[in-house]
């Protein structure tokens, strides 16, 4: 029988590379990121995200994506109080994230917000220079209240049930990006005409779709077709970018009509003079 204190160096290697895993489950740990959910916490995908607003991101607090950055070997999300309508959204776990620290926040899937009930189930969106969210047309559907906290909402990321939506939009123009996250691959510059249910904000704007199967966008002139796109993340193809760096959420290229110059679509109203 081995003496007390006494390890085989097989006994000490696996000691050591237990005390090796403990530490690198600290940091998390040390700032509140719970291997388990508390009881009243959906379970939505989530990703870790970065505090960039100069105060705390409250518990279910709406925040704005803003790019990517690297934390050590981590790739974070970049989120910042929201500053209109139009972007892409956050929300944020049960836990508070201080100004420039890590958390976790959700993308889609049911969740907890902040705001005021409505009388019924409806539609929210963020509110410029708030955490909180508010009835009207938007990327969340609220079902009612919620007792976490005093102004808690219970609903889902996406209106309409679901992620972000398929457009329908008009080529304009077209390039082949040689570099960053999607090199070799087309990009369209297009308007769109065709937007999902809630997010009738987007008829007019114009964007930039990805054609990631070089299938799509092979007539060599593409002005004039019409197509569909739906937002989506892919493995970035920079060749300066780490091994499983993904893209940004954009649009990609689904699908397409055969021939140039068709579709029937209003016009927006013209601006105010």
């Amino acid at each position: 029988m081995s003496e007390i204190g006494v390890f085989t160096p097989e006994q000490a290697r696996l000691l050591w590379q237990d005390y090796q895993s403990r530490q690198q489950l600290a940091p998390h740990l040390a700032q509140n990121f719970p291997r388990r959910r508390i009881e009243d916490e959906p379970s939505p995908h989530r990703v870790f995200i970065r505090n960039d607003a100069d105060e705390t991101m409250p518990a279910y607090g709406c925040g704005q994506v803003t790019g990517t950055d690297d934390e050590g070997d981590i790739t974070v999300v970049r989120v910042e109080k929201p500053s209109g309508t139009d972007g892409t959204y956050l929300i944020n776990s049960e836990h508070p994230i201080a100004a420039g620290k890590l958390g976790w926040a959700y993308r889609y899937g049911v969740v907890i917000f902040r705001g005021t009930a409505a009388a019924d189930v409806a539609q929210f969106r963020p509110i410029a220079s708030s955490w909180n969210i508010e009835e009207g047309e938007g990327p969340f559907t609220v079902y009612g209240s919620h007792s976490v906290i005093a102004d808690g909402l219970i609903g889902r990321i996406g209106a309409a049930g679901g992620g972000g939506g398929i457009i329908e939009y008009k080529i304009t123009s077209l390039t082949t990006k040689a570099s960053g996250p999607y090199t070799g691959l087309k990009a369209a510059e297009a308007v769109i005409h065709g937007a999902p249910c809630g997010r009738s904000e987007l008829i007019g704007t114009t964007v930039e779709v990805i054609d990631h199967s070089n299938e799509l966008f092979d007539e060599a002139s593409m002005v004039g077709f019409t197509g569909w796109a739906s937002e989506m993340v892919f493995l970035s193809l920079d060749d300066e970018a780490d091994c499983d760096t993904l893209t940004p959420c954009h649009w990609a290229a689904i699908n397409r009509v055969c021939t140039a110059d068709t579709g029937d679509y209003a016009e927006p109203c013209p601006p105010p003079e």
